[in-house]
């Protein structure tokens, strides 16, 4: 099974174009053996960036709910 999300939906943070795929290791090798060809807007400093979003993952949901909760 191969896993693929990224951080525009799921942190609100679409900006950075970035995610991941999860899968067994020979899977994710040769994922990351071909990520030039699908990388065209991606860069190491978004990347950088982005790699403190997974934890902490429940800051950026109660952000989210303070900015859709009226009143």
């Amino acid at each position: 099974m191969i896993s693929v999300s990224g951080l525009s939906r799921t942190y609100g943070l679409p900006g950075l174009r970035t995610g991941w795929v999860y899968g067994a290791p020979q899977v994710a090798e040769a994922g990351a053996e071909r990520t030039f060809l699908t990388s065209i807007a991606s860069s190491v400093l978004c990347e950088a960036l982005a790699c403190p979003a997974p934890d902490r993952h429940e800051d950026y949901v109660r952000a989210h709910h303070r900015l859709c909760t009226p009143g």
